[in-house]
């Protein structure tokens, strides 16, 4: 049935995804932290302000970063209407500056 579709976020620096919920919100897996965070000032930004998405996960052997600030521009909430207490992302699209360039930009240039 159709409620028993689901999308999902993920990254392939980061061992996860996000399912989205009966709301079609993409809540963190409970060891994981999202944020949002200012591109100038690399603080994170209000609850609801949209950022860079930062992705805290220490489940990531294959480099030795705890935190990996991506490309992709998100909001983040808490108290979802489904009743799940993690916080969830809304994916807003790429940054396209120049001075970002993330492995999936790359493969497009070498593709396209």
């Amino acid at each position: 049935p159709p409620e028993s579709i689901r999308d999902m976020y993920g990254l392939s620096e980061c061992p996860a995804v996000f399912v989205e919920c009966e709301r079609g919100r993409f809540h963190a897996p409970a060891w994981w932290r999202a944020e949002a965070i200012d591109p100038e000032t690399m603080q994170p930004v209000y609850e609801g302000d949209e950022g860079l998405l930062q992705l805290t996960c220490p489940l990531t052997f294959s480099y030795p970063l705890v935190k990996v600030l991506t490309t992709d521009k998100a909001t983040v909430h808490r108290g979802c209407a489904c009743g799940r207490e993690a916080p969830y992302l809304v994916p807003r699209g790429r940054v396209t500056a120049a001075r970002f360039e993330t492995c999936a930009m790359k493969i497009g240039q070498a593709v396209g």
